[in-house]
Formats: structure tokens, C-alpha cells, sequence
């Protein structure tokens, strides 16, 4: 069982970020990435 605290703690983290991690992801972040996983696959 959680104790308060971890309770707390939650709530407060799911309040300052829940918005910004369903936030889409910039294309251009998507190419980056797309672009350094083809380099490290050949």
C-alpha cells in the first residue's frame, strides 16, 4: 500500500506533466531519430 508521500508525489508529477507527455512529437525529432536508427542497423 502506498504511503502518503508516493501518493502525493503522483498526483503532483501527473499535474506538471501529463499534458506535456501527450504532447505529439516534433517531426523533426521523429526524423532525427529515424535517421540514427538507421545508422546504428547498418
Amino acid at each position: 500500500m502506498a504511503n502518503a508521500f508516493d501518493v502525493w508525489l503522483d498526483r503532483q508529477l501527473h499535474q506538471m506533466f501529463d499534458r506535456v507527455a501527450k504532447e505529439p512529437i516534433p517531426e523533426d525529432l521523429l526524423r532525427l531519430i529515424e535517421g540514427d536508427r538507421r545508422k546504428s542497423e547498418g
